[in-house]
């Protein structure tokens, strides 16, 4: 059924049934909407038109209007409208409009579009007719059987309140109110206030174009579109919440300081971000600052252009778009949920036959290729794993099966590129069929960059969206795989980076030798919390035990080398394909010459076996958010989220001032998948909870057992909940 047809049968003419009167609570009738629940406000108490305050452009457009005298604005001409953009500065799916109006449109019998707002398929418009002001939704009725089709823009959903003892030399406080989830409007005057059905469609996903100030948008074909003069406005405000519950929000005490400066720096991050996106696809995973080249990685030989989209590295374009979703859902701004949902579309688009993506895109008018000299789809640095996740996000908040059918095909690709040992190959060869190592060897497993870790959590969210049991048979083989490639031979106990098809540890990059690996072994003892966590198979508990005795035998002060030779035990490091023993010294001292004389020491963190142990919980007891859960959540956010607050620049980035110390590195940098921004998103959600501004849910940001991953906003509860017996 074409888009049209649906909005005709959605939309019924005047729709006015359980019409509620009421009088607007005096709290905010007598009172300022607070800024933080605002998405714009323009007092035009100076020589300017442009608004005070927007969480969009402030400029102003329009023609036929002066301020005044008394500092309104005034309409000098009929058409007369001050222009502003839209986007999120006011939101489709609900908020509130509040402005004063005087002049000539309250004589008698005159109609006049006071505000009008313009989405893609339909206008909100806030009209005053001859014996009653309306909060309108025109929709466009095609009128068939004419060669030249002709465009009615007076077909209407509406509410309504009666006009009396108005007056032309008095201002006139206008309030109108909208929820498309609740399909509600609300139109009031002088406090005077009905609240009723209004069918808003709901198959637009697109924000707001624009929204003028006097005169409709469509004012060609409607009779009351053209503003008269005479006219003037004053006081605006948009807010990002419908009318009951702004007055909710006003009514609690005033929010805490701590909440506000996150809240704007969360605004500030996410506006620096939306100007560096591309093609409506995503980022880079470096810049350079303060001049935004973009960048692969942190060498100057990796800068690119700007049509070049990451999926790499685990903080790509996926992670990026998942915090605007987040931010979307804590601070009701629909431009984070557009911004998020159009780097799901790039992803639905560039999605392979076979369900999987690249690490690099090349982004045109209408494009989309291969970024990068390898086009390989990687496992490894959450390149498959994060593009899912990011569409299961968009889909638990929109139901857009879309969304959910690129999920599925994503999964099931995954499953098909599970290696016969139970792995996970640092790519996969479309051509071959066949998983493959960094150095091209078939089915070898590989740990580094979560390649097996994303896999086992992508089997297990599958789990949970198709309840098809063949992904806890996959998530078996895996566990498989870690028992039996741990390395225990009395020398050395944990895992390499990565191993060949007969579980044999081998090279992968020329700094990464086969060895028993720091990083290697961290991952591997997530891995294995989180398959205990679902199955209670002790095997997986002892395995990670064994591994912290020699850890602990092995660390300085908590502290170790990255990589061990698996045959002495010996710390060793790597350079172009060669192996150094740092225990030899001249070893030690050759190594040490490629990094400026400086001798290696035992000064990476060993893994946090303490914390692994404490989430090692079987069963899992998922409770409720209840005040002693809120406190331990504030615990766990507000020291980062202060933290992460307070060392933002003016651009609401954190700026690395020599980014990668190494001899390559771009300089001054920064990187979009900041962790930072999360680390304010969480500290957000728990304030808000414990006000009670929000519904006390898991989201994904905070988890009921600690902290949330990307994984976590696919699926937010009962993430261990799976039959594995």
């Amino acid at each position: 059924m074409k888009k049209n047809s649906l909005i005709a049968l959605f939309i019924c003419l005047f729709p006015i049934v359980q019409a509620k009167n009421f009088t607007l609570d005096s709290k905010f009738s007598n009172s300022k909407i607070p800024e933080r629940l605002l998405s714009f406000s323009a007092a035009w108490n100076s020589s300017s038109r442009d608004a005070d305050f927007a969480r969009g452009c402030k400029l102003a457009a329009g023609c036929g209007n002066k301020i005044d005298s008394d500092g309104s604005i005034q309409i000098t001409e009929i058409g007369g409208q001050l222009l502003f953009r839209g986007e999120n500065n006011i939101n489709p799916e609900s908020g509130t409009v509040r402005f004063k109006v005087k002049g000539s449109v309250w004589k008698k019998g005159v109609a006049m579009t006071l505000f009008s707002a313009s989405r893609e398929s339909y206008f909100l418009d806030i009209v005053k007719r001859k014996d009653r002001l309306s909060l309108t939704v025109r929709v466009p009725k095609v009128l068939t059987g004419k060669a030249d089709k002709v465009e009615d823009f007076r077909r209407v959903s509406e509410v309504s309140v009666p006009l009396d003892a108005v007056r032309q030399d008095k201002w006139h406080t206008i309030t109108a109110s909208w929820n498309i989830f609740k399909q509600q409007g609300m139109i009031s005057i002088d406090g005077k206030a009905v609240s009723g059905k209004l069918a808003i469609p709901r198959t637009d996903m697109r924000g707001y174009l624009l929204f003028l100030v006097g005169s409709s948008v469509k004012a060609k074909d409607s009779r009351d579109g053209l503003a008269i003069k005479g006219v003037s406005f004053d006081d605006l405000e948009i807010a990002r919440y419908d009318y009951f519950e702004v007055v909710r929000m006003m009514k609690m005490p005033p929010a805490e300081d701590s909440l506000v400066k996150a809240e704007n720096g969360v605004g500030l991050t996410l506006s620096t971000l939306a100007k560096l996106r591309r093609m409506d696809a995503g980022w880079q995973n470096v810049y350079t600052y303060p001049n935004y080249l973009g960048a692969e990685a942190q060498g100057r030989d990796l800068l690119q252009y700007d049509n070049i989209i990451t999926n790499d590295k685990s903080r790509g374009s996926a992670y990026v778009a998942a915090q605007y979703a987040y931010a979307y859902e804590l601070l009701n701004d629909y431009h984070y949920l557009d911004i998020a949902l159009k780097t799901a579309d790039f992803y639905v688009r560039a999605q392979s036959p076979e369900g999987a993506w690249l690490y690099l895109y090349k982004v045109g008018a209408g494009t989309i290729s291969c970024g990068s000299q390898k086009p390989e789809y990687k496992f490894q640095d959450s390149c498959q794993s994060h593009p899912l996740y990011l569409l299961a996000y968009v889909y638990r908040l929109t139901g857009n099966k879309t969304y959910f059918n690129a999920m599925k095909k994503s999964g099931e690709f995954y499953l098909s590129a599970q290696n016969p040992d139970g792995s996970w190959s640092h790519h996969y060869d479309l051509v071959k069929k066949v998983g493959r190592t960094c150095r091209g060897l078939p089915n070898g497993g590989e740990l580094n960059d979560r390649a097996m870790n994303d896999a086992i959590d992508v089997m297990t969210l599958m789990y949970h969206v198709t309840k098809d049991k063949k992904y806890i048979s996959a998530l078996k083989r895996a566990g498989e795989f870690l028992l039996k490639s741990q390395i225990n031979n009395g020398k050395v106990c944990g895992w390499a980076d990565q191993y060949d098809k007969d579980m044999k540890p081998i090279w992968a990059r020329k700094f990464e030798p086969p060895s028993v690996s720091r990083e290697g072994t961290l991952y591997a003892c997530e891995a294995l919390v989180t398959l205990y966590r679902m199955s209670g198979d002790q095997r997986f508990k002892t395995a990670l035990l064994n591994t912290e005795k020699w850890f602990k035998k092995i660390s300085v002060n908590g502290k170790c080398f990255n990589n061990y030779d698996i045959e002495t035990g010996s710390p060793i490091a790597a350079r172009m394909d060669k192996i150094y023993f740092l225990d030899d010294p001249q070893d030690a001292a050759k190594f040490a010459s490629f990094s400026r004389g400086k001798l290696r020491t035992p000064d990476f963190r060993i893994p946090d076996f303490n914390k692994f142990k404490k989430e090692m919980v079987y069963p899992v007891v998922e409770k409720n958010i209840s005040d002693s859960e809120l406190d331990k959540m504030l615990k766990l956010t507000e020291k980062l989220g202060k933290m992460a607050t307070g060392t933002q620049n003016k651009d609401g980035l954190w700026v690395y001032p020599r980014y990668a110390d190494k001899v390559y590195s771009v300089g001054a940098g920064f990187i979009p998948g900041q962790g930072r921004l999360f680390m304010m998103l969480r500290y957000i959600d728990v304030l808000k909870m414990r006000r009670g501004e929000i519904e006390r849910r898991y989201r994904g940001g905070i988890y009921p057992h600690g902290e949330g991953e990307m994984r976590t906003f696919a699926k937010p509860v009962k993430w261990f909940d799976v039959p594995w017996n």
